[in-house]
């Protein structure tokens, strides 16, 4: 099956998970071609993401051919920037750019922090819960050798605690940050707000306009963060997985 502009092949989760996995994300209504080609269609899962109250809509649509459940529903956050109050001295000292030679500890980093995240890949419990938490520590590596991604680390007593990691394209006014957290036994610390004000200050040395950042509706601690910094809610999104009937 070749990709589509609509409907898209992902290796790395076919790869991981041992299944042919696809994507697809909608900005409007699902229309009949579409369904059509979701239905001829040979894959395992469907990782489908439609505008927050569209998920009844593609339920009808599908019903007759492929299981449809929801997921998760994603919250996109933005933040307009500016003159930023950044971190003090001693707050920054703190905070070291990670490079390739850090990816050893980032990865054991991030196996702690998502061990125990619920994300829209829990709700399919045929997908294995090592491979899930290894996809964000394999994302959080990737990242370091991505060329328009930046990943900033927090430090404690030379041990790394947290890290907050996002991409900027060349030429580009916008950014946008992927992937960020902080160890279990470091939380409520402060060290997260750190982390983001820091990138929020790096991007303002390089005049981006604009920064944006997601995660699923329940988790309400780090919105309420977000909106401390000065995030806006922009948009929902309803992650719906497609698959067969017996998964």
């Amino acid at each position: 099956m070749c990709d589509t502009p609509e409907l898209l092949y992902s290796p790395l989760e076919s790869e991981r998970y041992g299944i042919e996995v696809y994507r697809c994300e909608l900005t409007g209504p699902i229309d009949f071609r579409l369904r059509r080609e979701i239905a001829d269609a040979k894959f395992a899962l469907l990782i489908l993401r439609v505008p927050a109250g569209e998920a009844a809509n593609v339920q009808k649509l599908l019903e007759d051919v492929y299981a449809v459940y929801h997921a998760d529903t994603l919250v996109h956050y933005v933040r307009r920037l500016g003159v930023h109050n950044g971190p003090t001295r001693t707050e920054a000292s703190k905070i070291r750019l990670l490079d390739a030679s850090a990816s050893g500890e980032l990865h054991a980093l991030a196996l702690q922090i998502f061990s125990s995240y619920r994300s829209h890949h829990s709700a399919c419990s045929s997908l294995s819960h090592t491979a899930i938490t290894e996809g964000y520590a394999d994302w959080s590596v990737r990242l370091l050798t991505n060329r328009c991604a930046r990943v900033l680390g927090a430090f404690e007593n030379g041990r790394m605690i947290g890290f907050i990691g996002w991409t900027q394209k060349e030429k580009s006014t916008s950014a946008a940050i992927e992937l960020n957290g902080v160890a279990p036994a470091n939380r409520n610390r402060g060290v997260y707000n750190l982390l983001l004000s820091s990138c929020l200050s790096s991007l303002d040395r390089d005049s981006i306009n604009a920064v944006s950042i997601s995660t699923q509706v329940w988790n309400v601690s780090v919105q309420r963060v977000w909106q401390k910094q000065g995030f806006l809610l922009s948009r929902a999104q309803d992650t719906l997985h497609v698959g067969s009937r017996d998964q």
